[in-house]
């Protein structure tokens, strides 16, 4: 037994309502890439949907269980893995640098000999520029 609404048989696909073809085509098929459903496929469509759209409210839907039922499949269980971190290895030069170390005191002194350079070169200019104007103007 099928509901009334069903236009196919849902176990073998008989067709129970005849299909009507259309003499012209529509504006819509016409047109490229577009595709239309008839009024049975777009029945048939809800039906197997569960849905029913007919104007009478006490038809009753009636499921279909499949005839065979598939095998239960065993539970497989995960496998656990453990991803250990990677080794790192340190890539040394076959000849190593030699190390200097700097202590406090021999950068104050650096910079102490520097500072006392460029004082003693502005002097030495600013003399010369006296010495210059001095010349000049006696």
């Amino acid at each position: 037994m099928v509901d009334e609404a069903k236009a196919f048989c849902p176990a073998c696909g008989h067709a129970f309502v005849e299909e009507q073809k259309r003499s012209e085509p529509s504006v819509f098929e016409s047109m490229e890439g577009t595709m239309q459903l008839g009024n049975t496929m777009y029945n048939q469509m809800l039906s197997d949907m569960g849905l029913n759209i007919s104007a009478a409210p006490n038809k009753s839907v009636e499921t279909v269980q499949p005839a065979v039922q598939p095998a239960v499949q065993p539970v497989v269980q995960p496998v656990q893995q453990v991803i250990q971190p990677a080794v790192q290895q340190v890539i040394r030069p076959a000849v190593e640098p030699a190390k200097r170390v700097v202590s406090n005191k021999t950068n104050w002194l650096v910079v102490g000999i520097v500072v006392a350079f460029s004082l003693l070169v502005l002097l030495i200019i600013a003399g010369l520029i006296g010495y210059v104007v001095y010349t000049k103007y006696s």
